[in-house]
């Protein structure tokens, strides 16, 4: 009878430890009745019990140690004008409610359990965090949860030239016109900053081609690789686009078309002509004669030549044993013959030969 009654006072010691404060009395009356034969330790149950319970209960939802936890941790780190979000939860008991305070501004409670904006001034921030059993902030609570906030204004980035580049990625920190080193036009503006990267004088944004000094709009009448706004010869005919009362139409130029076949003579390339009657004339080059103002002559001494204006009285000849030939009102009677290169100077007196050639030292016929 001796063991087993050691036997249970273990057993009763053990559960004292582990039951709530509700139950406590009932295991106290319990006691009583089946330890009387054992007063002394009846006795120092009822003086242990108080103290066991008080730490057991201490701010509990429900009768159960129960606190507010975050994931997130109890602390934040962040700078200004960050967006923030804080979510918190309450373990082994939901709690109905919270009360928050302390937020910083810029911050607020969604009344459910998340904290959330973005802090407008820098310092440090201590919010408290209480959770209730009921939903209006009453019955038990929980211990103060408390979230340290560290806020810090952002470090600015460096621009020393104020280009709208850090100095980090500036290649050329104390020029505000440079930042890349990419500067297409070579004029000092690097591209990012240049309004005209191929210089041509049209924007980039009007510019079809803006790295194409030679182009933008995208017009080129005559095929040549220069658009029309920068070509001096837009029609292509030898005739620049100031002296051409045509510029766009390759077949006219000074408006004397004398069969009026929109193809104007070739004798409108000359400052001075003489009809001779019958498409025969005479100028500075000689007496010719121009069939169905195409550009076929025959020359009275030289013969025929395809003759190609490339400005008033200057042009190139192509003759069928000579190749081309250069000549204008100034040089002649010199021609300047393509290939081989070398200089000609035309024999008109001479009933044998039409050239002199420098070169070669030798008449040509």
């Amino acid at each position: 009878m001796q063991l087993s009654k050691k036997k249970l006072r273990v057993i009763l010691s053990f559960a004292l430890l582990v039951e709530a404060r509700s139950f406590a009395p009932k295991i106290i009356k319990i006691s009583g009745l089946l330890l009387k034969p054992v007063p002394s330790f009846l006795k120092s149950v009822h003086g242990w019990m108080p103290a066991t319970a008080g730490v057991v209960t201490t701010h509990a939802l429900s009768g159960a140690t129960t606190e507010v936890k975050s994931y997130q941790g109890n602390s934040l780190s962040v700078k200004t004008g960050e967006t923030v979000s804080f979510r918190f939860f309450t373990s082994r008991y939901t709690a109905g409610s919270y009360r928050v305070s302390g937020l910083p501004n810029g911050l607020s409670y969604d009344g459910r359990n998340t904290i959330s904006g973005s802090i407008s001034e820098a310092g440090n921030y201590s919010v408290n965090i209480i959770g209730y059993r009921g939903y209006s902030q009453n019955g038990s609570s929980t211990p103060t949860f408390l979230l340290s906030v560290d806020a810090s204004d952002p470090v600015l980035p460096i621009d020393s030239d104020g280009d709208g580049v850090d100095d980090s990625s500036d290649q050329f920190p104390d020029d505000p016109k440079r930042a890349s080193g990419s500067d297409f036009d070579s004029d000092g503006t690097d591209d990012e900053f240049d309004n005209d990267d191929d210089n041509d004088g049209v924007v980039d944004t009007s510019d079809l081609y803006p790295k194409d000094a030679l182009r933008a709009s995208g017009n080129d009448a005559d095929g040549d690789g220069t658009d029309d706004e920068f070509d001096g010869d837009r029609d292509g005919d030898g005739v620049d686009n100031t002296t051409d009362q045509f510029p766009d139409d390759p077949k006219r130029a000074s408006a004397d078309d004398f069969a009026g076949d929109s193809n104007e003579t070739i004798t409108t390339n000359f400052s001075s002509t003489t009809n001779l009657s019958d498409n025969w004339f005479d100028a500075w080059l000689g007496i010719f004669y121009t069939a169905n103002k195409q550009n076929w002559i025959f020359h009275s001494h030289l013969g025929w030549l395809y003759i190609h204006p490339v400005g008033k009285d200057a042009f190139w000849f192509y003759d069928y044993d000579l190749g081309w030939l250069y000549t204008s009102k100034d040089l002649y009677p010199y021609f300047y013959r393509n290939s081989p290169a070398g200089w000609l100077y035309h024999l008109a007196n001479s009933k044998k030969s039409r050239f002199w050639s420098y070169s070669q030292e030798i008449e040509l016929e």
